[in-house]
């Protein structure tokens, strides 16, 4: 669902599948669909197409996302969602982590994400994207079964309750 919140007006995407057979989501595969309300995914509209998605994939409102977690879980919901990489220090996430119910994907090339904004250009200079604003310590979230999250971890030392 997308909002620039200058009108009442909000649209969601809705990929059905490859129905040309290219393996690519074409534009002409993807319909834009126009939302009544204002698309706040508390609302009982969110919510009905939030019911019969299979995936969701979107950047929510990094000061709503353990609200928006909260509610991807209580559905049941598979996910990729971007968020500050501290949430994971956040009460209501790091259980998740903790449970396997969600984990990190793969980071932003740099630690951080650009993103398309109409605000002013903040990007460095030695990171300067066009009509787009840098955002550090930002991360991929989901529970999603991913190559990564299976890799071995490389450990240089033993533990030792002494040390």
């Amino acid at each position: 669902m997308f909002s620039a919140h200058n009108s009442e007006r909000s649209i969601y995407l809705e990929y059905c599948g490859d129905t040309n057979n290219n393996k690519v989501p074409d534009i002409a595969e993807i319909g834009v669909q126009y939302l009544k309300g204002d698309g706040d995914f508390r609302s009982p509209e969110s919510i009905a197409l939030l019911q019969q998605a299979d995936i969701v994939v979107t950047n929510p409102p990094f000061s709503l996302f353990r609200e928006y977690v909260t509610q991807l879980v209580e559905y049941v919901k598979k996910f990729v969602i971007i968020g500050y990489q501290n949430a994971i220090t956040y009460k209501e996430i790091f259980p998740l982590i903790k449970e396997n119910k969600m984990w990190l994907g793969f980071g932003f090339r740099g630690g951080a994400g650009h993103f398309i904004s109409n605000y002013e250009d903040t990007a460095t200079a030695n990171d300067r994207k066009e009509g787009m604003i840098r955002v550090s310590g930002v991360h991929w979230f989901t529970n999603l079964h991913i190559a990564k999250r299976h890799e071995d971890l490389i450990l240089y030392k033993r533990y030792s309750p002494e040390e």
